[in-house]
């Protein structure tokens, strides 16, 4: 079992006991915990690309002694220049300054590696977090829609369709890497599996086909000699028809089309 493999195992369990381990059975509790780990990953991505900035910097002046020294006045100056404008900007641009000694260009690249692999990291940890998230979401919108809090469970769904496009575009930022004998599999829909569509639990009846107003009586609680308002006399769940299950094209495939790639 190759490193890749451990990491990915260790990642998943750790943060497959974030929500477990926190008092999470509300929307405003889970969307807490969520928000405050990922603004943890934040920091922590943030601090390495200030480590990987600081490195080309301590090059830059190396190079610029050894320059001094050797009396390169234009590498000297133009070495002096990168120097004021990371110390300004705190960035490194994609493509180096045309003046810039050849010699830089190792230290640039291992930074630029760096800052990419830092935010690599960041995106695939959010992604888990986040369909872990997602996962705590759906079970709290299923309890809510069972209890018929018909209203709190669209607002959780809502915070599902949120989530999971969060989820595609963290992986959609992700640098693919050179293939090798421990390449990944090409990545899929996070929310479809790759089949390019979904077939749910109805949402409004939790799954049972039946009219979440009258528990499928068809006939209104309170005046039993009325037919339900929602289901009109039916019994059977207005949204889904009484099947239970809905069937629809995988939003995410169409807003990502590398998903939706065999």
């Amino acid at each position: 079992m190759n490193r890749q493999i451990v990491s990915a195992i260790l990642l998943c369990w750790a943060l497959s006991t974030v929500f477990a381990q926190e008092k999470a059975d509300s929307l405003r509790a889970l969307s807490s915990i969520y928000e405050k780990r990922s603004a943890d990953l934040q920091v922590a991505c943030d601090t390495r690309t200030k480590a990987a900035l600081d490195q080309y910097a301590n090059a830059l002046t190396e190079l610029h002694t050894a320059m001094t020294e050797g009396s390169d006045s234009a590498g000297v100056a133009a070495i002096l220049r990168e120097k004021t404008r990371l110390a300004s900007e705190k960035t490194l641009p994609e493509t180096a300054p045309a003046d810039i000694p050849p010699q830089v260009e190792s230290a640039r690249s291992a930074c630029r590696k760096a800052i990419a692999a830092a935010r690599d990291d960041k995106n695939r940890r959010l992604a888990e977090l986040t369909r872990f998230y997602v996962d705590h979401l759906s079970a709290l919108q299923k309890t809510l829609t069972s209890e018929n809090k018909i209203e709190e469970a669209t607002r959780v769904n809502d915070e599902v369709k949120r989530a999971t496009s969060l989820m595609a575009d963290a992986l959609s930022k992700i640098e693919p890497t050179e293939p090798d004998d421990t390449a990944t599999p090409p990545k899929v829909c996070p929310r479809c599996n790759g089949q390019k569509a979904l077939v749910e639990d109805c949402s409004l009846c939790n799954g049972t086909g039946k009219c979440p107003g009258c528990g499928g009586t068809g006939r209104d609680p309170a005046r039993s000699s009325l037919r339900h308002a929602l289901c009109g006399g039916t019994g059977k769940c207005k949204k889904c028809t009484g099947l239970g299950k809905l069937k629809s094209q995988c939003p995410l495939c169409i807003q990502y089309p590398v998903f939706a790639t065999p």
